[in-house]
């Protein structure tokens, strides 16, 4: 699961993957943020802009545990290119996370958070 970790961090993809709180989501500039408190609602913002190479297609967000691996949540959307895409994963429990976009199977980015 490294390995992957470290493969999509190294490839420069236009596509934006962060998360944030969801009062803030739709903020002009939300922070991104790497751990949650119990009781917040992680939202899980990806930004494509133009140019991005997205085209219109759709994307899957599959949220995973980092020590098992195990799926815990998982969401597909329409997207186009110039967008900004909200999730509002459920479920969640105190961990770590790794918040993956897929397209097509392949992964496009990936981030990692917390909550505790």
């Amino acid at each position: 699961m490294a390995g992957v970790l470290v493969a999509l961090t190294a490839c420069k993809s236009a596509v934006q993957l962060y998360a944030t709180r969801s009062a803030d989501m739709h903020e002009p500039a939300p922070p991104r943020l790497q751990a949650f408190a119990a009781g917040e609602q992680p939202a899980i913002v990806v930004d494509l802009p133009k140019h991005s190479k997205w085209g219109q297609k759709a994307g899957t967000l599959w949220i995973d545990e980092a020590l098992t691996g195990k799926t815990i949540w998982n969401q597909s959307k329409f997207m186009r290119e110039g967008s900004t895409n909200y999730f509002l994963p459920e479920g969640l429990e105190a961990g770590t996370y790794i918040a993956t976009l897929r397209s097509g199977g392949e992964p496009v980015a990936t981030i990692n958070f917390d909550v505790k």
